[in-house]
């Protein structure tokens, strides 16, 4: 094995996939910055609060460069680079009950 595939990385690539997969079944699309702090908190089983933002940085780096690029080019997500948003296949911003057309919305009824 090289370097690259070593038991510990494999693993660690799946279970972080595996999270992501998760998180994006359960809301369709997800910003990337929301799914490194997920990721995190869960790779570190600690509150979020309790991270450096150094940590969820490193994670958001690997989600953007690694993981997220082989999720896409399997065909189970997409990247919008430009909304940073990662999305479920089959989804969009606009179909989801959490895209930016229903946030605004909710803001303007909302009075915020």
């Amino acid at each position: 094995m090289s370097a690259d595939t070593t038991p510990d990385t494999v693993v660690g690539a799946t279970s972080t996939r595996y999270v992501v997969m998760a998180l994006l079944r359960e809301h369709q699309v997800v910003s990337l910055a929301d799914l490194a702090d997920e990721v995190a908190t869960r790779r570190h089983d600690r509150p979020l609060a309790d991270l450096s933002p150094t940590t969820v940085l490193e994670v958001y780096d690997e989600l953007y460069e690694e993981h997220v690029p082989a999720l896409e080019r399997v065909g189970s997500v997409s990247y919008d680079q430009e909304r940073d948003l990662v999305a479920l296949s089959g989804y969009t911003v606009e179909e989801t009950a959490l895209g930016e057309e229903a946030l605004r919305f909710y803001e303007c009824e909302s009075g915020e």
